[in-house]
């Protein structure tokens, strides 16, 4: 699929239009760009240059990074390539620069601090956090976890208290979308888990008006830190097998109802064995056939899979597609598919990439995965033996740097066991030889280990978007 654009160059920014150009190409393969001119070619203003693209006379132009407002002018959008200082100034709506933005713009990730203790925060979670350019962070959140930040890493304090002055939603929901947008890996740090209870549909909402991608990372909640701190158990067999999580409060600071329970999620576990006589009690109950319904399968795991069904269906889904543990059941209103937030694309996003050593290089190429919201899988790190038998970590895609690393996992797969699907990147023709002779497929070759990502990247980009 060939991607056309015109743009427009003048005078003022034909520095940026020229590295901008030369980025954007290299962000696809299939992409035509062409300049269009315009009256006042030597004098045209910024405001000018806002018209031509909002009267379709073009797609977008490029502009000075470091001159561009603060907050896009009305009706266009827009997103920076750090590298050369340039932004790129298009109408918003524009389905393809949206895309094209999405491999400049790493994704925000939403990472849950804990209840508390700086040591609950996730070995995951601060690995990501310190891999940020800029945080904002909740006044829950351990001050000992936003000090141990990478000294790198910029933090903006956007807390609330109910007894004291907060910081502006809205605003944060539009800080978060801006500096995304300039490029940032954008990190929101938030106490307890991210998602439970807390604002983070409203911030991601507005992510998702944008266009722009992001992945959570969770945070061991506060009700998970009962048993260990106070003693309280919230499931025990023969006394209580559900929990309800509400909050005080409702949108707008009104005390909620707290009774009766009828607008809340149930989510039962080990259920997937006995979904028909679930089904049967609950509509027994009283419960609506129409009930939304979810089934998960093998949540964080490859393979993870999302089932949106009726409570009067959902055991039927089951039984056709022959599901079988692990997995959870959600009932309630929140179980809805229209109401799921599913990210904007990035090409990284969730995949595991295959490293086949730990040296310097590649713990630089496995900062660049986690930038662009990848998980880097150092081989020999992950590798672990049950009972003999080498039990492989879980993949994607792989980047091989040598000939011998190549051989190497030959050996490991016995053969040439590699998924048609997962994508090959070979540095160098040698090592390119060495995979073709033995898993009889070619890999796409890059130069270097460094431009091993980019090309991935790209690669995924042009893929999504046939």
């Amino acid at each position: 699929m060939l991607i056309s654009l015109k743009h427009i160059e003048i005078a003022l920014n034909s520095t940026y239009t020229q590295e901008g150009i030369s980025q954007i190409q290299s962000s696809l393969e299939n992409i035509q760009l062409t300049t269009v001119t315009i009256k006042d070619n030597e004098t045209a203003s910024f405001h000018t240059l806002l018209s031509a693209i909002n009267s379709d006379k073009a797609d977008f132009f490029f502009w000075d990074a470091s001159d561009y407002p603060e907050t896009a002018p009305e009706g266009t959008d827009f997103f920076f390539i750090p590298k050369v200082d340039t932004a790129v100034i298009f109408k918003r709506g524009n389905a393809d620069l949206e895309l094209i933005r999405s491999f400049f713009a790493p994704p925000v990730v939403f990472v849950g601090g804990g209840p508390g203790d700086h040591e609950w925060l996730t070995v995951e979670a601060k690995i990501i956090l310190d891999h940020c350019d800029i945080v904002f962070y909740d006044a829950l959140v351990n001050p000992l976890i936003v000090a141990s930040l990478h000294e790198d890493v910029e933090r903006f304090y956007v807390g609330k208290r109910g007894d004291s002055t907060s910081f502006n939603q809205n605003e944060l929901n539009q800080l978060i979308a801006l500096y995304a947008r300039k490029g940032y890996k954008v990190g929101r740090l938030k106490g307890g888990d991210p998602s439970v209870l807390g604002r983070i549909t409203e911030e991601i909402d507005t992510l998702n008006e944008c266009k722009l991608s992001y992945q959570i990372t969770p945070g061991i909640s506060a009700m998970q830190a009962l048993s260990a701190c106070a003693g309280i158990f919230l499931t025990q067999r023969g006394v209580c097998d559900r929990v309800t999580l509400t909050t005080a409060r409702s949108a707008g600071g009104k005390l909620n109802n707290l009774l009766p329970f009828n607008e809340a999620s149930l989510v039962v576990y080990m259920g997937i064995l006995s979904a028909s006589k679930i089904r049967d009690q609950l509509l027994d109950a009283g419960y609506s056939a129409n009930l939304p319904t979810a089934i998960m399968m093998n949540l964080t795991r490859c393979g993870q899979k999302v089932i949106h069904s009726t409570l009067d269906k959902f055991a039927d889904t089951i039984k056709k597609q022959n599901l079988r543990p692990p997995g959870l059941l959600v009932f309630g209103k929140t179980a809805a598919k229209d109401l799921h937030r599913i990210p904007a694309y990035s090409p990284l996003a969730g995949r595991r990439i295959l490293l086949l050593n730990s040296e310097t290089e590649a713990l630089k190429i496995a900062r660049r995965i986690r930038r662009w919201g990848g998980k880097p899988v150092f081989l020999y790190n992950s590798l672990l033996t049950l009972d003999g038998e080498s039990i492989m970590p879980e993949y994607d895609d792989i980047i091989f740097q040598s000939p011998r690393e190549v051989s190497t996992f030959y050996d490991l797969m016995e053969g040439p066991k590699i998924a048609a699907e997962t994508k090959i990147i070979s540095v160098g023709e040698e090592v390119d030889a060495a995979f073709n002779c033995l898993f009889r497929r070619h890999s796409t070759i890059v130069p270097s280990y460094r431009e091993a990502i980019s090309k991935l990247r790209q690669e995924l980009l042009q893929e999504f978007i046939k």
